[in-house]
């Protein structure tokens, strides 16, 4: 109307949100308009609230006259809000991870970080815990996974855990960070004894001037995965043999940076 914005409808959010990040306009995977917004619980945690219009079939009119064409009524609708708790747990995710369109369909379908801790860390302490991220999308309904990786927001990069990794939902690959040297190693994870075993991938980022400075046989087997102002991505793959080993190919396909 005249007077600037209507209110065309209101949804309970969560009530125990610290701060909201700027909503982002977009849809659901099945191509109805949403709302998202990210939102702080404390210092680290986040959620995603998901905002949007769901048609409802109206069948009073019906009775009165059968000329009358149906309208759909829509509703404003908040599908992770619990009206109980008042609060969103299915989106809850122990650190800062935003949601993104990571599948990069450029469709306005935006994906939803679900983390859980590498097998291995599910008792160390929050600020040493490292996370599997697997990202899903909503399409009013249910949650469809699009991949689990493994994200380093700080080098702007992921790697996607091949097929072979996960098993019957089961992650049999876990990692080790050394941080000073930027450098992610993959092991394979013995779940019986709950040790590290076998060495599988590692992934490092350098700077241009050591990568391009180097003396011959000084990063034997790295293959260049990818390049970025002033760093290059660099990947070696330790084991070649057994069911967790990675391809060339396969590992330039799982690696990708951030946009």
């Amino acid at each position: 109307g005249a007077g600037g914005v209507q209110n065309e409808g209101a949804v309970s959010l969560d009530g125990t949100v610290t701060s909201y990040l700027a909503p982002k306009a977009g849809f659901l995977k099945d191509g109805t308009p949403a709302v998202y917004v990210d939102a702080y619980k404390g210092n680290a945690s986040m959620i995603t609230e998901i905002v949007y219009y769901e048609k409802q079939e109206s069948t009073e009119a019906v009775k009165e006259s059968e000329e009358t064409s149906v309208q759909p009524v829509s509703r404003l609708v908040s599908p992770f809000h619990d009206n109980m708790t008042r609060i969103n747990d299915i989106t809850l995710r122990p650190a800062a991870a935003v949601a993104r369109d990571i599948d990069g369909g450029r469709d306005g379908v935006l994906e939803m970080p679900l983390m859980i801790p590498l097998p291995g860390y599910e008792t160390a302490a929050d600020a040493e815990k490292l996370y599997l991220t697997t990202w899903r999308n909503y399409d009013g309904k249910r949650f469809n996974n699009v991949f689990s990786a493994v994200m380093d927001y700080e080098d702007e990069y992921y790697f996607k855990y091949p097929r072979q990794w996960i098993v019957d939902n089961t992650t049999n690959v876990t990692m080790g960070v050394q941080a000073d040297s930027r450098q992610r190693i993959f092991y394979i994870w013995d779940p019986v004894n709950k040790i590290r075993g076998d060495e599988l991938l590692t992934l490092q980022t350098v700077s241009e001037k050591v990568w391009d400075e180097r003396e011959e046989g000084q990063w034997d087997g790295y293959i260049e995965l990818g390049h970025r102002a002033g760093m290059y991505y660099v990947g070696k793959i330790t084991a070649t043999t057994g069911v967790y080993a990675l391809t060339e190919e396969t590992l330039r396909e799982c690696f990708a940076s951030l946009d």
